[in-house]
């Protein structure tokens, strides 16, 4: 290679460089707004679904309890991404400073995070990311699906066990899996743990060899639970739809208040199953864009600087932008994804649910006349001591 080819591939390495650190930036950026909505609405539509009062053998009832665990869901997913606006923004300014001096060299790496950086904390942050990710998806499925089932069958009684006997499956086999990963020695299972990848930004399940088979199957894994239950979840979303316009035409002919809030409801659960399909489907688009294009490379890869990722994959036709795009993908569809979901399903709940809004309402009231009467308290307090202060002279 040339001096001038060096010289260009330098120029091409930092440029590529100052690229990722402002779109990690920008998650960082995304991050926090999620943070400083997600949390504060979440708790309150909780709040609110917790107080809800039904008839505990309804179909309300079994809504309400699945909204009551979505919303906790989604309080938890909000709060757990605090730990990603350290290390992202320590990752950017690292990659700003290697572009920026020359004197630090290309091979250093980005100081370790506060909390990324204990193993503990690390290992309890990536499992539970894991199991909340998941749960999230099959949250909004049960919802769709038993909406689904309730506009086909109107008069059936939904059934809380089964979902709750599916999800105590899903968490255990989360758990028992990673544990199974971390405790064995077998070639399949080396050196498997939770880790901070320095280049990511993120905790998550790692091998220490990059060989190793491990990577392939938590990726398909990572298909199947993440990404496969967008189809049937939109094949519901598709019913739904096509029963609620069904039950609008039947109601312009017939009046009648029950109906009206059973349509309400559905709509409600229909815009949330929406939302969903939009943030999680280029999850299934680029897991099946990898599989089908025979880039699995770069699961292997991914754990690495852009230099070495090339390496691994010289065989595919995969550039370095190319690679740099797939990583900055792979953060959106593990994390980001997740986190605009969660944060945007309080803003159906306010818009939708009358109910909460009017609790909402009366709550601001009850601790503005607090405010008004401590206030008021304060400014009897200081007249009465005026007074007294006036005795006291004359």
């Amino acid at each position: 290679m040339s001096a001038h080819d060096t010289v260009a591939e330098l120029a091409d390495f930092k440029h590529l460089r100052e690229t990722s650190s402002d779109v990690k930036k920008s998650f960082v950026v995304v991050f926090v707004m999620g943070m400083i909505f997600g949390v504060p609405a979440n708790l309150l539509a909780l709040v609110y679904f917790c107080k809800r009062q039904s008839n505990p053998a309804s179909n309300k009832r079994y809504m309400t309890l699945l909204y009551r665990v979505i919303t906790l869901v989604d309080t938890l997913i909000c709060l757990l991404v605090f730990p990603l606006v350290e290390s992202l923004w320590r990752i950017s300014s690292h990659e700003d400073g290697k572009t920026n001096n020359a004197k630090i060299s290309k091979d250093t790496l980005p100081p370790l995070p506060t909390l990324f950086g204990e193993p503990t904390f690390c290992t309890i942050w990536g499992l539970s990311w894991n199991v909340l990710s998941v749960l999230s998806v099959y949250l909004v499925g049960i919802l769709s699906f038993s909406r689904c089932q309730l506009l086909l069958h109107p008069l059936s009684t939904l059934n809380i066990f089964k979902p709750a006997l599916l999800l105590s499956f899903l968490i255990l086999f989360i758990v028992i899996e990673k544990l199974v990963a971390h405790l064995a020695s077998s070639s399949f299972y080396k050196d498997v743990e939770y880790g901070f990848d320095r280049n990511l930004g993120v905790c998550y399940i790692l091998s220490e060899e990059n060989s190793s088979d491990y990577i392939i199957a938590q990726s398909v894994m990572f298909t199947i639970l993440l990404g496969l239950p967008v189809l049937p979840i939109i094949g519901s979303f598709v019913v739904s739809v096509y029963k609620l316009r069904e039950a609008q035409k039947r109601e312009r002919k017939v009046k009648s208040g029950d109906s009206s809030k059973h349509r309400e409801a559905s709509t409600t659960v229909i815009l949330i199953t929406g939302m969903y399909i939009l943030c999680n489907l280029p999850v299934l688009f680029f897991y099946m864009f990898i599989w089908v294009g025979g880039y699995t490379c770069f699961f292997k890869a991914l754990s690495e600087d852009l230099e070495k990722q090339e390496k691994i994959c010289a065989n595919s036709s995969l550039e370095r932008e190319e690679l740099l795009v797939m990583s900055m993908i792979w953060i959106a569809c593990y994390t980001l994804l997740i986190l605009i979901n969660s944060t945007l399903n309080p803003l159906i709940y306010f818009t939708r649910i009358k109910e909460l809004r009017e609790s909402l309402v009366k709550q601001r009231d009850t601790i503005l006349r607090r405010f008004k009467k401590g206030d008021s308290r304060v400014e009897e307090e200081r007249r009465e001591e005026i007074r007294n202060t006036r005795d006291e002279n004359i």
